[in-house]
């Protein structure tokens, strides 16, 4: 009796792609802010410096992720209505995640949402440390 040869296995995601200044750790399945450097964009909850003004980037994942935030240090959302100012938005939500005590969604909310993409925006001042989130494949 002849045995059928095994399926070949599924071709390997693609990488995240980014455009914009966002940093894309591949070893690590992370993504930063602008101002990090490729070896400490990991999973620590180390800073490295402070993402610029008018910073704007986007990370297409390829397939759906599910998301662990190491650090979300943006301009202070106490001073405004939500997270008008600097932010990262995970369009599947349309939900913009920031610092301070009027953010619409903090660094904790972030927390295993899953999503196709990102984007990071700044304004024209008050820098902060950024963002560090990791990222998982799901299963398709």
């Amino acid at each position: 009796m002849l045995l059928s040869p095994s399926p070949p296995p599924p071709p390997p995601s693609p990488p995240p792609l980014a455009s914009g200044s966002c940093v894309v750790n591949h070893n690590t399945g992370c993504v930063c802010s602008p101002n990090f450097s490729v070896n400490n964009c990991d999973r620590d909850s180390g800073t490295d410096g402070q993402y610029g003004s008018y910073e704007d980037c986007t990370v297409s994942f390829g397939h759906t992720v599910q998301l662990t935030a190491y650090l979300l240090s943006t301009e202070d959302a106490s001073r405004s209505r939500g997270c008008s100012y600097d932010y990262l938005r995970v369009p599947a939500y349309s939900s913009k995640y920031c610092s301070g005590s009027n953010a619409d969604n903090s660094m904790s909310d972030l927390q295993g949402v899953t999503t196709t993409s990102l984007r990071f925006k700044s304004d024209s001042s008050n820098e902060n440390a950024g963002f560090k989130v990791c990222y998982d494949l799901l299963s398709p």
